[in-house]
């Protein structure tokens, strides 16, 4: 029988509306965050989700357990985003100004190049591949839900679908990506859907 993914980035935060680097800072989901997971509740009635993993971090796990409506969220540390070290909690302009020429280093090269306390893409890429093929291979539930950040979507998404050029892959707020893997071989078979937010 075919495995199910259900691969789902987090509601919406203040940071996001920003555009701040939040990484491995445990930021909240804003007003409009929690009611993206009300609303994505609905949805994920008629996918029959057996079981729900997602980052432990607070705007992932918070996310999870309310879209799933059960607090039987199974929380991942290698699910987090990407840490970013001291460039967290700063916007471009802001790290521009301060950091210059370790941000421009760092934009150039993220899949080897950290930024100071940080790690680079290619740390996170390991980390997250760990967690999703330990999820995928696992035979007790045919139907699981995901819900993670921008950084690790686009790491699965680069891995399913084969592609180099994840940086096309923009993840949404609270969008919803179904995958199918069958002997091994996966497919896409909704990509980062959010018209449920229609439904209000």
């Amino acid at each position: 029988m075919p495995k199910k993914l259900i691969l789902i980035r987090h509601g919406q935060t203040n940071d996001n509306l920003e555009q701040r680097y939040s990484g491995f800072a445990d930021t909240c989901l804003n007003e409009y965050g929690l009611r993206q997971a009300k609303l994505l509740g609905r949805k994920l009635k008629s996918l029959g989700i057996e079981k729900a993993f997602s980052s432990n971090l607070k705007r992932a796990l918070d996310f999870a357990r309310i879209s799933f409506g059960s607090t039987d969220v199974e929380a991942v540390p290698d699910l987090k985003e990407m840490n970013f070290g001291i460039f967290e909690g700063m916007n471009y302009s802001e790290i521009m100004k301060k950091y210059p020429d370790i941000y421009n280093r760092w934009l150039n090269n993220c899949f080897e190049t950290k930024a100071p306390n940080g790690e680079s893409f290619n740390d996170l890429k390991k980390r997250v591949l760990r967690a999703f093929r330990k999820i995928v291979h696992a035979k007790k539930h045919n139907v699981c839900m995901i819900v993670t950040h921008s950084g690790p979507i686009r790491v699965i998404l680069g891995e399913v679908l084969k592609i180099e050029n994840i940086w096309d892959l923009t993840p949404k707020s609270g969008g919803v990506t179904i995958l199918e893997f069958s002997k091994g071989a996966g497919k896409v078979l909704l990509l980062n859907d959010d018209s449920y937010l229609n439904n209000e």
